[in-house]
């Protein structure tokens, strides 16, 4: 029998939540004595919300994890990396190369936007925040030509065949961490510690 709740943070998307519930199916054997309750909270506010005591424990992409946490969190663990690179979705399975002079290329972060860049300067790559859904949605509107992000949010979503192009680190270099996702918790909550054994 469970014999207490652990709560668990997630972020108010889509892709977090199928995220959160794949680790935590892998966490499964290790959370059995625990009632697990999943907790959505808004964009931006899942650390301050987990070492408030909101939540007890937070999973995300380890290149997400900021070099410095908030007083009272520990990140206790990381999962085995998967698959590190980046990958465009594009309509109709067009490479990059493909592309006409011009086409307009989402990417979500500025690490992809200047490798990118200098890699196809006739292309526009625009910095784009919005949740995979949005990405796609606007590629499917005809907004934009394609979209590139790390393979593992692609995964996370079931959308591999979509994939048309994956690149190497030689064009472009994966962030820190990128295919690994983070276990954070609040300390004091024995349960959520006990995954870093």
């Amino acid at each position: 029998m469970a014999s207490r709740t652990l709560k668990v943070g997630c972020r108010e998307t889509e892709f977090c939540r199928r995220q959160t519930h794949a680790i935590l199916d892998r966490l499964a054997a290790d959370l059995s004595d625990v009632k697990v309750e999943v907790v959505q909270l808004p964009e931006g506010s899942v650390l301050d919300g987990l070492a408030a005591g909101v939540c007890d424990l937070h999973i995300r992409g380890a290149r997400e994890v900021p070099l410095e946490l908030p007083e009272g969190i520990r990140l206790v663990a990381c999962t085995e990396r998967t698959d590190p690179f980046d990958v465009l979705v594009s309509r109709e399975g067009a490479l990059l190369e493909d592309l006409p002079d011009g086409a307009v290329v989402g990417v979500e972060s500025s690490r992809v936007l200047v490798q990118m860049g200098a890699f196809r300067e006739e292309l526009e790559f625009q910095r784009m925040d919005d949740s995979l859904d949005q990405l796609y949605h606007a590629l499917n509107e005809g907004e934009i030509a394609g979209f590139i992000v790390p393979a593992e949010d692609v995964a996370t979503m079931g959308w591999q065949e979509s994939v048309a192009e994956v690149f190497p680190p030689d064009i472009v270099l994966p962030a820190a961490g990128q295919g690994a996702f983070a276990i954070l918790v609040r300390e004091g909550v024995p349960e959520a510690e006990a995954l870093a054994a």
